[in-house]
């Protein structure tokens, strides 16, 4: 019995590679350019960098976080940008101080439970995390910024300072953590 099982796994394997090799070859993407640096938006403000480093959708439009990492150039300004709908053009919707040279996570979080685990109403809301350039050996922030849907405004949340030897701090990851013994919810440290 235990060849049999065996025989009829394998056989479903190859008959899934053989189903994905055919689906994926008969796939035609068709890409197009949506966005050619440097850009002026509908605001007339300039969408500049040399990489995107996330698209992450948002409450219907698509946002989009930016990098300076490799240009030389003053100001080396992250920014977040946004695409309200499918046909429409990108434009800025937050400008990084000086010194937040990139946009190294962007995240949008479901949060249904306060930190006591009780129910609250839904709410999704969008997290950039920034890169500062703040010199070797140099205390530097952690920087999160949190968007205000209500206002259309980004909140600056300092987490703290560092002091390591690289030149640059940077938020690269954010998340959190449900207890399932208790079911309340922690941010991750």
């Amino acid at each position: 019995m235990s060849n049999q099982n065996t025989m009829i796994k394998n056989l479903i394997l190859i008959s899934l590679q053989i189903f994905s090799s055919i689906c994926f070859a008969q796939t035609n993407f068709n890409w197009t350019k949506n966005l050619a640096l440097p850009f002026t938006d509908v605001n007339n403000i300039s969408l500049t960098g040399t990489e995107v480093i996330h698209l992450v959708p948002h409450k219907g439009k698509l946002y989009a976080g930016n990098s300076y990492w490799a240009e030389n150039t003053d100001p080396r300004r992250g920014q977040i940008w946004v695409k309200e709908t499918y046909n429409g053009n990108w434009k800025r919707d937050y400008q990084m101080p000086i010194k937040n040279s990139r946009v190294p996570s962007l995240y949008s979080f479901v949060f249904s439970k306060d930190f006591n685990a009780n129910t609250i109403p839904n709410d999704t809301i969008l997290f950039a995390g920034a890169t500062y350039d703040k010199g070797s050996n140099i205390n530097g922030p952690a920087v999160v910024y949190v968007r205000d849907d209500n206002s259309n405004s980004w909140i600056t949340h300092n987490l703290g300072f560092t002091s390591h030897s690289f030149a640059y701090t940077q938020i690269r990851s954010m998340g959190f953590y449900r207890d399932k013994v208790t079911n309340v919810y922690h941010p991750l440290k």
